[in-house]
């Protein structure tokens, strides 16, 4: 019901009455839920890979305040919004993210007012990129001064994205690296200090993560209305590969697989696992929530990896499969431009250049994020390993159940409320919420067998060329999966820790996600076949099952 929410102990009313929009009057604080007006449209697509899980209340309030404000400075940078949209409302329809219920949506309407002042007529096409899904409804369109100034400020932007994000991927290594030297040093107001400086700086790399996705948007959005104009071609296997698929991939030098390919060298022994956690250790499972350990912290998630990856043949190395990814792509290049003649195959050598120089960029941007973001984690442990020693709160980690302004002085009945918000977040776990929703969701506990059962055939976007057939392996916590080689990765979502198990999978199916997501970019560069935004995949599949996927097709068939 809308207008009303009762949420255990914590109830809420929306003001809606006087119909002007205003946000809800709060009765108590709960600081894992916010209330949304009734029109607003909400999606979980692509959010639910950073904003990992249900947040602890010191991770929201980074990402609330990071986050919020690094989708502004974009936006206000592309031209999209005006200045005047770098002051956070309080109003929480207007916001870009929220909390529902612990987890963290985008909200769809903001979105579509931001991006429908994309030059190029590319606004369906970058929704549907972020969502996987687009609004065919009438709108109201963007002032022309914010099309105009998207005209000329986003081509600026997009041709000093390259060098802004090496220099940021560059300062965000050496913060990482200082922060985590300094920190053990440090009192309990120099760390919270930090921490701050932290969301600052996670703002503005956040900034260029959205920048990178919308310029990667526009360009893949593009490359498929010039692909629609053609026929499909038989890729070199025999199947019929969308053209498109295998253009979006094959990059080459991607982060993320430079990860998987160092830890190839730890499995046989060619480099020290020190080397490799000095390198790569700010990442880790469920890496978008504070609380979570990275692989610095605790390196048993890597060295799970070591024995599946020395099973591995040579011929499965990360290097070995960018490689043939990477010929694919020529060939599919080669594929198309054979259709073309005179000034189209002009353009289209253009487009494919530009796509692979800013598609791989996302990745860029969100690693340098990752490292700011692990800053954080470190600064709010050693926080509370003081407090906890000072007998403020009774555990260090208590202290993610606190919000940032709590973090110099507990306040007095610092227990009573950690033991609340624990408790709140607890009860969250064990919902879930639907992927899009207008208003408020009706959420739907996660054992309900009712909300599990369909059927229809499961299905989803096809975002990696190829078909895979092998047992599934559910996997919903990759420091506690178990993935053999040949397996199907069965995930609710992915975040970067999760790219070094991509290698050992036959094939991949995600829950949530979109064309754009990190599991999808990662897979095609691997060359392995991925199903994503399957919405419930995680529910209705068992490990164990035999499965055949088709990541062209998004079918995905429940073997005898």
């Amino acid at each position: 019901m809308v207008g009303c929410a009762i949420i255990d102990d914590y109830k809420y009313e929306d003001d809606y009455g006087n119909g002007n929009g205003d946000r809800m009057i709060e009765r108590d604080e709960n600081v894992l839920h916010q209330i949304s007006g009734p029109h607003v449209a909400w999606s979980r697509v692509n959010t639910a890979e950073s904003i990992v899980g249900v947040q602890t209340p010191l991770s929201w309030s980074f990402w609330d305040q990071g986050g919020e404000l690094g989708f502004r400075r974009a936006y206000c940078e592309l031209g999209f919004l005006p200045p005047s949209a770098l002051t956070i409302p309080t109003n929480i329809d207007e916001h870009f993210t929220a909390l529902i219920y612990g987890r963290g949506a985008t909200n769809v309407s903001a979105f579509r007012a931001a991006l429908d002042a994309m030059p190029f007529s590319a606004t369906d096409d970058a929704e549907e990129s972020f969502f996987s899904t687009r609004d065919d409804a009438e709108r109201a369109s963007s002032p022309r001064r914010q099309r105009l100034a998207a005209s000329w400020r986003l081509p600026i932007t997009a041709l000093r994205l390259p060098r802004r994000l090496a220099r940021l991927r560059v300062d965000s290594e050496v913060f990482w690296r200082e922060s985590l030297s300094a920190l053990p040093g440090e009192d309990v107001l120099a760390a919270v200090r930090r921490l701050e400086r932290a969301i600052d700086r996670f703002s503005d790399e956040v900034a260029a993560q959205i920048v990178a996705s919308t310029i990667a948007t526009l360009f893949s959005g593009r490359l498929q209305k010039m692909i629609g104009r053609h026929p499909e071609t038989v890729g070199a296997d025999g199947e019929r590969d969308a053209l498109e698929l295998r253009l979006l991939g094959g990059f080459g030098d991607m982060e993320e697989i430079r990860v998987s390919s160092d830890l190839w060298r730890v499995a046989r022994e060619r480099e020290d696992l020190e080397l490799f956690l000095s390198r790569h250790g700010f990442r880790g499972p469920a890496d978008g929530e504070l609380s979570s350990h990275s692989w610095r912290e605790d390196s048993g998630p890597v060295e799970s990896l070591l024995a599946p990856y020395r099973a591995l043949p040579e011929a499965k190395s990360p290097i070995a499969a960018e490689r043939r990814r990477m010929d694919d792509r020529a060939q599919a290049e080669q594929l198309l431009l054979a259709r073309m003649s005179g000034s189209e195959r002009w353009r289209a050598r253009g487009l494919l250049s530009l796509a692979s120089r800013y598609v791989p960029l996302r990745v860029v941007a969100k690693a340098a994020f990752q490292q700011t973001f692990d800053v954080a984690r470190a600064a709010a442990r050693q926080i509370g390993a003081a407090h906890a020693r000072a007998k403020r709160i009774d555990d260090p980690e208590d202290i993610f159940f606190l919000m940032r302004d709590e973090l110099s002085e507990p306040p007095a009945d610092a227990r009573t409320l950690i033991a609340s918000r624990r408790a709140l977040r607890s009860r969250y776990q064990e919902l879930e919420l639907p992927l899009e929703f207008t208003g408020m969701p009706e959420p739907f506990a996660l054992d309900d067998p009712e909300a599990t059962v369909s059927t229809e055939p499961l299905s989803g976007l096809g975002v990696s060329a190829g078909v895979a057939e092998g047992l599934a392996r559910v996997v919903l916590d990759p420091s506690e999966g178990e993935l053999l080689p040949g397996e199907i990765l069965v995930c609710n979502t992915t975040d970067p820790s999760w790219s070094s198990y991509f290698l050992i999978a036959a094939g991949i199916v995600i829950d949530v996600g979109g064309p754009l997501s990190h599991g999808a970019i990662v897979a095609r560069e691997l060359g392995i076949p991925c199903v994503i935004n399957t919405v419930d995949g995680t529910r209705r599949l068992r490990t164990g099952d035999a499965l055949r996927i088709d990541g062209s097709s998004g079918h995905v068939e429940l073997l005898k």
